[in-house]
């Protein structure tokens, strides 16, 4: 007998479709093969079924519809027993649920007594090419375009949703009429934002049209030949540079003071003309006003934040610089990857590589005069990052940075280093602390929300009663002047008030921490999963916001071994913090900056 070659497993499909969505999608797979497995991966990597039937390691056995609330590829295969597997299908959904951002504003130019011409500039967006961004035109003769929905509710449409256009000749108006108009631009996953609406009154009938200057007014940075011209045959245009309107008393002819226009104005240095068209037997049109802007100096950079030499600083800071003046926005941009791309950058090693951000488009304000980022991910402990600017940053003018600006010192970010509480020494050396007694070690480290203590030597977990590990804080409220245990007091250093500790007993008597209001109770902080002890070392995690969220920690740390009730032996931290090495009458305490750049081995300071 003779065989064929298995059949193929169709293809998966997926639904909703590849595409751009304003919020997150639940995406189900599916395969026209009856009992046929889904298998899909979403790192980019194919997925794979080396077994007929079964998904390979790596890949997802698809049960049931995927969230997909970020932008993802989802790459899938079907697989079955006794038949060959379908080719990989890939389906890529962006996610995208920021609005656009509106360009410049709305214009009018050529406005006779029933049509006007709106313009406005193009817009910009961090997932959809400027080209496939739409607008819509919306007209009121109210004012009442104030948002997205207002303008969609109160305006009546004058141009439907249409990409890339940024004119349009509004026809059928009313003479003698202020109109509102607003412009909706809408990108590709559905997000809108609104162009501030803007008033152009319609000439009475029968008037010339208003004139129009080319270029449209702005900042430049060179002189401009500036053209005026009216859609009205004949008429003669009549302007003024002094700020006045200009005149015409007599239809067709221009008054005293009114210049009349017979060709380009040459515009040197900031000014604004002002131009009416007037014609024989017609109605003067109304005053057309173009200001001029002429920029020819360089922007700089006016400051950073954070400030260059800076350090301390946060690791989930934003970043912002401020420019001399106004920038055209669109040349203001970042990463959102490690590579060094965008006018903006950031980087820890000399801008080999740069940290991602949020968005590429760095937010603005005051006046387009400042910019901030959102690193994507924290930045490293105790870590200096330098700040970039380009010369592809162009003030409104379109003068780009004289040359390229880098902070010369960088600003460091603060030490942390996270531990995890699970018996295993995870300290590092510059975490470490001597104690009164060379048979004991203490550790102390901190990152953002916890701060981690450590003790290591031969009792700590001797599972005797007489074995405790302490801690002292200091705190609003504590006692500055002493602690009572039993019959023993123990004086505080000048400088300390003792507002909490945490105690130990190997024998898990106390596993729990005080607080100090008069007298000693329970804190009430939860020891589950922060507090882990082996046979020779302990390690607690402690909440910053449960000691009142310090930046300076003040803290005594020992081993007590309590012989009798009145009598003790000691291993403390610092090792100068007892007098004789057994009394308890502390005289030193730790004192760390939990906001230094620096590891605790200097961040950490003896006191008194």
């Amino acid at each position: 007998g003779g065989g064929g070659s298995p059949e193929t497993v169709a293809t998966p499909t997926f639904s909703p479709s590849a595409g751009t969505y304003g919020s997150a999608q639940t995406v189900s797979l599916s395969t026209t093969t009856s009992g046929a497995t889904i298998c899909y991966r979403t790192d980019g990597v194919d997925p794979a079924a080396t077994t007929a039937g079964t998904c390979d390691a790596g890949s997802t056995t698809y049960s049931s519809a995927i969230n997909v609330s970020s932008t993802t590829t989802i790459k899938a295969l079907a697989t079955k027993s006794g038949m060959t597997n379908s080719s990989v299908a890939s389906a890529t959904y962006t996610i995208d649920t920021t609005a656009p951002t509106p360009g410049s504003a709305i214009t009018f130019s050529g406005t006779t007594d029933t049509s006007t011409t709106v313009s406005w500039g193009a817009g910009s967006d961090d997932v959809t090419a400027v080209a496939n961004l739409q607008y819509r035109l919306l007209r009121s003769t109210t004012n009442n375009l104030t948002d997205v929905s207002a303008a969609e509710t109160n305006g009546t449409e004058v141009m439907a949703y249409t990409a890339n256009t940024t004119t349009f000749n509004a026809t059928g108006l009313t003479a003698s009429t202020t109109y509102y108009f607003a412009v909706i631009v809408r990108d590709q996953a559905g997000n809108k934002a609104l162009y501030t609406q803007q008033s152009v009154t319609t000439g009475a009938a029968g008037s010339v049209a208003v004139p129009t200057f080319s270029p449209t007014g702005g900042t430049y940075n060179s002189p401009q030949n500036v053209t005026i011209t009216t859609a009205t045959s004949g008429a003669t245009i009549c302007y003024r540079t002094d700020g006045t309107d200009p005149t015409a008393p007599t239809a067709g002819t221009c008054g005293t003071g009114s210049t009349t226009y017979s060709g380009p104005v040459v515009v040197l240095s900031s000014q604004t003309i002002k131009a009416l068209g007037t014609k024989s037997a017609m109605t003067n049109s109304s005053v057309a006003s173009a200001t001029y802007t002429i920029d020819t100096t360089a922007p700089t950079v006016s400051s950073t934040t954070p400030t260059d030499a800076a350090t301390g600083i946060a690791r989930n800071t934003t970043i912002q610089v401020v420019f001399s003046e106004a920038m055209n926005t669109s040349t203001i941009s970042t990463t959102t990857t490690t590579t060094c791309s965008g006018s903006l950058q950031v980087s820890k090693d000399d801008f080999v590589t740069c940290v991602a951000m949020t968005s590429a488009t760095p937010t603005a304000s005051g006046g387009n005069t400042t910019f901030t980022m959102t690193p994507a991910a924290t930045l490293a402990s105790a870590t200096v990052y330098k700040i970039r600017v380009t010369t592809a940053a162009q003030d409104v003018a379109g003068n780009a940075l004289a040359s390229t600006y880098t902070t010369s010192t960088g600003f460091t970010t603060r030490y942390a280093h996270t531990i995890t509480i699970d018996g295993t020494n995870d300290f590092t050396a510059n975490e470490t602390f001597t104690t009164s007694s060379g048979s004991y070690t203490a550790y102390v480290t901190w990152d953002e929300d916890y701060i981690y203590l450590g003790m290591d030597g031969a009792d700590v977990n001797s599972g005797s009663a007489q074995k405790w590990v302490l801690a002292y804080f200091d705190g609003s409220g504590g006692s500055s002047t002493s602690v009572q245990y039993n019959t023993q007091q123990a004086n505080m250093p000048t400088g300390f008030s003792a507002k909490y500790h945490l105690r130990w007993k190997a024998d898990n008597t106390y596993t729990n921490a005080q607080s100090y209001s008069g007298t000693w109770s329970d804190a009430g902080w939860s020891f589950t999963g922060n507090v882990f002890k082996s046979v020779t070392f302990i390690e607690f995690r402690i909440a910053r916001s449960d000691i009142g969220s310090p930046t300076i920690l003040k803290l005594i740390m020992l081993m007590l071994n309590e012989t009798t009730m009145s009598e003790w032996s000691y291993a403390g931290m610092p090792s100068t913090s007892f007098s004789d090495g057994y009394d308890p009458n502390y005289t030193k305490y730790l004192s760390c900056s939990l906001t230094a750049s620096n590891a605790p081995n200097t961040a950490c300071s003896i006191l008194p």
